[in-house]
C-alpha cells in the first residue's frame, strides 16, 4: 500500500452506508478511478461538496494494486462552480457531459487531453447560455479524442468534397451527400448547411471564439440527439442524463 496524490474532477457520486460517499473521479495523473470519502455525511470539518459532480479537487489517498476503489485520506477543493447549481438547464448539461466521459472511458487509462476537455467543458457551462452548442461541441471533441470521429469533409459513399446536401448515416454517423442518401443501406437523417458549418467551426476553433447566435439551436438540438444515439450504440451504454437535457432544451426551444 502506498500514498498517492491526484488532481481530479468528480464524474458521479453516491452515498454508501450512513455517512460515506463513493465517487468516480477522472484524475489528471491516472485517468478514471473510484474513491471513498469516509464519514463525509457527518463531518463538520470536511466540506461535503467535494463529492458533488463537477467539483475539482486535490486528493491524497491510499493506493493498493488489488483494490478497485481507494480511501481518501485528505483533500482540498480547487473549484466547485456553484453558479451552475442555480440554473436547471446548466445542471442537466453538467451531468450530461460528465456522464459522456464516465460511460466512454476505461479505468486507469490516463488521458490528459480528455482531462483538459472535461475541465474546459465544465468551465464553459458556467460562462455560456448556448447549451445546445456546448453539448455538440463537447461531444464532437470527445469522439475526436476517442479516435472515432467521422470525416465530415466528404461523403462516405462517393467521397465527394464540398457536397451541398448533408445527411448522417445512423449506423455509423458518417456524412452522406444528397445524391447518395437514397442508396445508403441504413437510415439517413438530413441536416442543413448551418449544422455542417457548426461542426467544422467546432473542430477548428475554441468554443468562445464561435459566433453562436448565427447557428440555430433547433437544428443543433436534432444533431445532439443523433450524436448521443451514436455514442450509446457504439459503446453499448445509456447516457441517462440525455433525456432530461433534451427535454429541457426542447422546452426552451419551443418557448422561443
Amino acid at each position: 500500500m502506498e500514498i498517492q496524490k491526484s488532481k481530479g474532477i468528480v464524474l458521479s457520486s453516491r452515498q454508501i452506508g450512513e455517512a460515506d460517499y463513493s465517487c468516480t473521479i477522472f484524475t489528471k495523473e491516472f485517468g478514471k478511478r473510484d474513491f471513498i470519502f469516509k464519514g463525509l455525511q457527518k463531518s463538520k470539518k470536511r466540506p461535503q461538496i467535494v463529492s458533488e459532480p463537477g467539483t475539482t479537487a486535490n486528493i491524497v489517498y491510499y493506493f493498493h494494486d488489488e483494490k478497485t476503489s481507494y480511501i481518501v485520506n485528505e483533500y482540498n477543493i480547487i473549484k466547485h462552480n456553484i453558479n451552475i447549481r442555480n440554473d436547471l438547464k446548466k445542471i442537466y448539461l453538467l451531468y450530461f457531459l460528465l456522464s459522456l466521459i464516465e460511460k466512454t472511458t476505461g479505468y486507469n487509462d490516463r488521458n490528459n487531453s480528455i482531462y483538459e476537455l472535461i475541465v474546459a467543458g465544465v468551465d464553459n457551462i458556467s460562462r455560456t447560455n448556448f447549451t445546445e452548442h456546448l453539448s455538440v461541441f463537447f461531444s464532437l471533441h470527445l469522439l475526436r479524442l476517442q479516435g472515432i470521429l467521422p470525416d465530415f469533409k466528404k461523403c462516405k459513399i462517393c467521397n465527394k468534397i464540398n457536397y451541398h446536401g448533408f445527411y448522417i448515416d445512423t449506423a455509423d454517423f458518417h456524412p452522406v451527400c444528397s445524391k447518395c442518401a437514397a442508396s445508403a443501406k441504413s437510415k439517413t437523417i438530413s441536416f442543413n448547411r448551418i449544422t455542417k458549418e457548426f461542426i467544422f467551426q467546432s473542430l477548428n476553433k475554441k468554443f468562445g471564439s464561435i459566433d453562436h447566435p448565427t447557428f440555430d439551436s433547433a437544428n443543433l438540438l436534432n444533431f445532439l440527439f443523433s450524436i448521443t444515439l451514436f455514442i450509446e450504440n457504439y459503446y453499448h451504454v445509456e447516457i441517462k442524463p440525455k433525456s432530461l437535457l433534451l427535454a429541457e432544451l426542447s422546452e426552451k426551444s419551443a418557448v422561443k
